[in-house]
């Protein structure tokens, strides 16, 4: 998942993402925070990493560490507690195919939600999408404009874009069943 800026709800959409995966119990969700800049997937769930995923895609660490449980099954997250300003030379040392290559070793059938960066903020987004099968662009009603939406949609053109996704939306649905179904 990616965002054309910030403040657009891409962080809790993953988090929120992964919880209702998860809760089916048909995957392994691994919930990966790459937003190294600004990463918020611990902050957001209240927990600390035992080990950072800086740590890993540094080489300082082995996968098995990075990755870690919060009590829910089917769901094993790798974040970080604060920011990295090396992000773009840690996303660029190939360790992520790794990661994805160990986790695809370790479950029969995982789903991996990323959590990346804004795109039009920093080039990261961009380096981790080719490993990817699919990306999702979250949206802000009244926060994303549309020269950012067009713009971001440019970016991600090579890749496979799955979908975009409305947050802040001030749409009730009450009124949009209403007029759909007729009144109760």
């Amino acid at each position: 998942l990616t965002s054309p800026g910030p403040s657009e709800g891409k962080s809790l959409t993953a988090i929120n993402l992964a919880l209702t995966i998860a809760a089916e119990r048909n995957n392994d969700v691994f919930l990966l925070d790459l937003d190294l800049r600004n990463p918020s997937i611990a902050r957001y769930l209240g927990v600390t990493p035992p080990r950072e995923i800086a740590s890993y895609l540094g080489g300082n660490s082995p996968a098995e560490e990075v990755l870690f449980s919060i009590g829910i099954e089917h769901l094993t997250l790798a974040a970080n507690g604060r920011g990295d300003e090396h992000a773009s030379e840690l996303l660029a040392t190939g360790r992520i195919y790794e990661l994805l290559t160990y986790i695809r070793n370790v479950s029969t059938r995982p789903l991996v939600i990323v959590d990346m960066p804004p795109i039009l903020n920093t080039d990261d987004a961009l380096v981790v999408a080719p490993q990817l099968d699919g990306m999702l662009l979250v949206v802000g009603e009244g926060r994303t404009r549309r020269d950012g939406l067009e713009r971001a949609a440019e970016l991600l053109a090579d890749f496979n874009l799955a979908g975009i996704v409305l947050n802040h939306s001030r749409e009730s649905l009450q009124e949009y069943y209403s007029g759909s179904y007729g009144s109760a």
